[in-house]
């Protein structure tokens, strides 16, 4: 099943590429999905855990920064985006947006064997430790969610910082 191991997309024209990164990453267990274009990755695109994309900064219909910024406008938040340029394909200012807008890395097409590897293995980690912190955010709300009213106000006395005393004093007028 798809699901059960890490996804990385590659959206690049360049079919050479992305048989260059599925070679580079094929005994990894790592599922690589090639796409032409910026529109079929926003249409094909399921958040799944553990996603990245590779990205060429110029694609048919919209650009990689694009979608980049409608990545993150839709709130794929644990999706590691890393922009693989080719030569002349990208502006220092377009690198600058790209990483301030939260690219893993922005590199100069061609691309080394171990190079695709790091930084695949390094965005997918990032992306491991981002879906864990969701979970274990949501455990925290649920414990929370089920506080009684007496718990929680309790709770919010001491992360205030309350003394042992003012705490003490709460409950005894409760």
């Amino acid at each position: 099943m798809p699901g059960d191991r890490p996804t990385l997309y590659v959206v690049d024209p360049d079919e050479g590429f992305a048989d260059r990164v599925r070679d580079a990453l094929a005994r990894s267990g790592t599922r690589v999905v090639n796409l032409q274009s910026g529109i079929d990755f926003l249409n094909q695109y399921a958040e799944e855990a553990f996603q990245c994309v590779f990205l060429e900064m110029i694609l048919p219909g919209i650009s990689g920064l694009e979608v980049q910024k409608r990545l993150q406008e839709e709130k794929h938040s644990q999706a590691r985006v890393v922009f693989c340029v080719s030569e002349g394909g990208c502006d220092p200012e377009e690198a600058a947006l790209a990483m301030k807008r939260g690219a893993d890395d922005v590199l100069l097409k061609p691309i080394s064997r171990r190079r695709i590897l790091d930084t695949a293995f390094l965005s997918l980690e990032k992306a491991r430790a981002a879906e864990g912190n969701k979970c274990h955010a949501a455990d925290h709300v649920r414990r929370v969610q089920s506080l009684t009213p007496r718990e929680l106000e309790i709770a919010k006395l001491v992360l205030s910082g309350s003394s042992r005393s003012r705490v003490g004093s709460v409950l005894a007028l409760g």
